[in-house]
């Protein structure tokens, strides 16, 4: 009978440290997870988050500047003098912060409307996500990192689990026009039009989340000045987006 009770301690003390161990195990796993893992994960999700973005901006710009046709003309006021010389260029603040607004609020509707799984109603949207999983949109997932990539071993990263990629809208969309103006040739100059848009997404994954801000500058045009180079008066007009926050889950 003793010798019964001592193999039943013994026994029960084998599960009991095999338990302890497990759970010292798993715990070790995840601190590694977290550690060397998951910033990994995050920057490669930063990469194509970036990437959806971008294709959404650019897509809004063409949309608003390209398709609807703007007249590049119509975005400055410029100054001649008596004798037709041009003296200053200035931004026509009517025309740029109507197309601004536009474009603001294009890009923020369509982000909004890929973080909610809404891309049919997105204008284009079959070209704009052609490279992308549309079921997976469909669901608010734009993206799956493998949980071996990190490894750089494609074998294993494509028979390893994949962590799904989801996008918050944390800030505003904030436009405005941007230049670049040089000499060109004998007495002329080169004006190059950009819009720059700026947007705060929050890349959200199971197992942590990251800020990131998304900076593009967009060319729309290029006009020849004849005559010497102007003066040229940037007021720094820029547009921003109503503050928009879908909260976390």
């Amino acid at each position: 009978m003793t010798l019964k009770r001592k193999k039943k301690k013994s026994r029960v003390s084998k599960i009991i440290i095999t338990t302890i161990l497990s759970i010292i195990l798993a715990f070790n796993a995840i601190s590694y997870v977290n550690k060397k893992i998951t910033p990994y994960l995050l920057d490669y999700a930063s990469l194509e988050t970036q990437k959806i973005a971008n294709l959404i901006i650019n897509k809004a710009i063409t949309k608003q500047v390209i398709t609807d046709n703007v007249e590049v003309d119509k975005l400055f006021t410029i100054v001649q003098d008596s004798s037709g010389n041009i003296q200053s260029i200035d931004f026509n603040s009517i025309v740029v912060n109507d197309i601004l607004s536009s474009i603001s609020d294009l890009i923020q509707d369509n982000l909004i409307a890929v973080e909610q799984g809404k891309i049919d109603i997105i204008k284009d949207s079959e070209n704009i996500f052609s490279e992308y999983d549309k079921r997976k949109l469909k669901k608010g997932i734009i993206y799956e990192v493998p949980l071996l990539a990190y490894t750089g071993n494609t074998f294993l990263a494509n028979i390893g689990p994949k962590i799904p990629v989801r996008l918050n809208l944390v800030g505003n969309v904030s436009s405005n026009i941007d230049t670049k103006i040089e000499p060109y040739g004998i007495n002329n100059a080169l004006l190059e039009i950009l819009i720059h848009v700026e947007v705060s997404e929050q890349i959200i994954l199971p197992i942590a989340s990251k800020k990131i801000t998304i900076d593009n500058d967009i060319p729309i045009a290029i006009k020849m000045i004849q005559g010497s180079v102007p003066r040229y008066y940037q007021n720094g007009i820029t547009n921003s987006s109503p503050i928009f926050s879908l909260p976390l889950e």
